[in-house]
């Protein structure tokens, strides 16, 4: 055999081997993204997550992502949740005292998370000093904002 050939058969095998391993390379992210979904209730407290930033007023969306739920697989600003994160972590838009005001109750894991609440999947709020919430740690676009599940 020459050297084009056994270049060409490595090449070859390669690519059925990569071909082949993909499908189950998927399968395995998925299954492991999620397995954050699934953790023992006993060990998690229900926390009632409220967004009243004047940076929701007028929007379609807000969505909690932390270390919790991995920030929603978060790409360069971007949250891409799957329709199962996109159910416990979509929050829900209420009128209290004439204003627009978002809520989502989720059962967490007990621990302490930062986490952020993120407008139309790219823009993040960050702490303030306003905020309701205890300030965590710094990150990309101004400080984290933290909470605690406890029994």
């Amino acid at each position: 055999m020459d050297k084009s050939t056994i270049i060409a058969s490595i090449i070859g095998a390669s690519a059925t081997i990569i071909a082949a391993l993909i499908p189950l390379l998927l399968k395995k992210r998925e299954t492991h993204h999620e397995e954050y979904l699934n953790f023992p209730h006993e060990k998690a407290q229900l926390i009632r997550f409220t967004c009243d930033y004047a940076e929701t007023t007028h929007v379609n969306e807000v969505h909690i992502a932390g270390s919790f739920n991995h920030w929603l697989q978060a790409k360069k600003g971007l949250i891409k949740p799957t329709k199962l994160e996109t159910e416990r972590f979509a929050m829900i838009k209420q009128k209290q005292q004439g204003r627009n005001v978002w809520v989502k109750d989720v059962l967490i894991p007990y621990g302490h998370y930062d986490f952020k609440f993120v407008v139309n999947k790219n823009q993040w709020i960050a702490w303030s000093e306003n905020s309701t919430y205890s300030k965590g740690n710094d990150a990309p676009g101004g400080p984290n904002l933290r909470i605690e599940s406890h029994a």
